[in-house]
């Protein structure tokens, strides 16, 4: 195996690690933002829709270049599109 082999099998090894990353924190915030939002909804305080407020979240790191949209589902934008 040459380095180049080795460098390049490091590299995506961690990308990979990097986007299970990114998807568990996005997980976690879209389902904390639902339950905060589930419970403004309980008490009255809120007439969004749970899901609403994750959308909006997401559709502004979209807008921002952060994140996008693929047929996997949101994954980070590369670092040249999100300048």
């Amino acid at each position: 195996m040459t380095n180049d082999d080795e460098k390049s099998k490091v590299s995506l090894a961690a990308t990979l690690i990097a986007d299970h990353a990114i998807r568990t924190v996005i997980r976690a915030e879209s389902e904390r933002l639902a339950e905060v939002e589930k419970d403004e909804a309980l008490h009255n305080r809120s007439t969004a829709p749970s899901w609403r407020i994750v959308e909006r979240r997401l559709q502004a790191l979209r807008k921002t270049g952060k994140i996008r949209a693929t047929t996997r589902g949101w994954v980070l934008a590369e670092p040249s599109r999100a300048e």
